[in-house]
């Protein structure tokens, strides 16, 4: 144990590393100007947040699959970011859920006014509250938007997201199957949104 002196030097050295300068955030809808931005995000994700976000898909998506799905994105759901100091770290969106989302009969499928959504936090700013801001702002929206329920898919290995949703109150059910994937799932109402 160190006297009190050594703990505060201690603390004093490590609290800068342990948080980024605080800035100013804004959070707004991302539009099709925002692909430059988006880009600089995606390039500082690692390639296992890749992983994660796109549930094993493409580890190195090229600027034409992330133009496509950015542009698709906007056009067909609700697109959200998290801007710190002009630069995007985090995005987060919501859409009519595919009632084929997984290979389960779970009810919130079945629900025609389901909300699928992802959240993704650049990760040199995992940790400091952008997921849950975003998550947050994706359940404002999508209640606002008369979505009964929000529903996402994470691999089992997740653990960011999958206590970013246990955290906020959703279940996390997992899905037999090879894909090692977890069902998230939260009613939409008013007394659900954690604060």
């Amino acid at each position: 144990m160190f006297s009190e002196p050594i703990s505060a030097a201690l603390s004093a050295i490590r609290s800068p590393l342990a948080q980024p300068k605080a800035s100013k955030k804004i959070v707004r809808a991302l539009d099709a100007k925002d692909i430059e931005a988006y880009e600089v995000f995606v390039s500082h994700l690692s390639s296992q947040t890749r992983r994660w976000r796109l549930l094993g898909g493409a580890i190195n998506p090229s600027r034409e699959l992330m133009l496509t799905a950015l542009h698709s994105q906007i056009g067909q759901s609700a697109v959200i970011g998290i801007f710190e100091a002009n630069e995007l770290v985090g995005v987060g969106r919501y859409a009519l859920a595919a009632a084929d989302l997984v290979p389960t009969k779970a009810a919130a499928l079945q629900n025609p006014r389901a909300a699928e959504f992802a959240v993704t936090v650049r990760d040199d700013r995992q940790g400091f509250g952008l997921g849950t801001t975003l998550l947050k702002t994706i359940r404002q929206k999508a209640m606002a938007d008369r979505y009964e329920v929000l529903v996402a898919l994470a691999l089992d290995d997740n653990e960011a997201m999958l206590g970013l949703a246990r955290g906020q109150g959703m279940s996390v059910t997992t899905i037999d199957g090879p894909d090692g994937l977890s069902l998230i799932q939260s009613p939409l109402t008013p007394n659900r949104i954690s604060t």
